[in-house]
């Protein structure tokens, strides 16, 4: 063999050798997904509901419900307690509507 056919067929595996190595389809390079802020909090984990007992719930709904009876329940006592500067100016109609006499909601079920 001539130096030159020693040299391309060295270069010829060389070359194969990185292109397979290259191409390998094992590569997981995509990065995991950032979970959703209903993941974050519990997701689709069943749990005892607090407030039904002997039913379950979703722990990521269960989180929302109890930030919002918190945040309701934090509007209600400034309104009560008629808090100057708070949320009980922006929220005092909506909560004479619903805790007033003038109330004509009914609950159904």
């Amino acid at each position: 063999m001539t130096k030159f056919t020693k040299i391309a067929i060295f270069t010829m595996i060389l070359g194969a050798g990185t292109f397979f190595t290259a191409c390998n389809s094992n590569d997981d390079s995509d990065p995991p997904a950032a979970p959703t802020l209903y993941e974050k909090l519990g997701g689709e984990t069943m749990v005892s509901d607090p407030r039904n007992p002997g039913q379950m719930i979703e722990h990521g709904r269960l989180s929302y419900r109890s930030v919002v009876d918190t945040t309701i329940t934090l509007i209600v006592a400034d309104i009560v307690a008629d808090n100057p500067g708070n949320f009980g100016n922006h929220f005092a109609p909506l909560a004479g509507e619903v805790f007033g006499q003038n109330n004509t909601t009914t609950w159904r079920d």
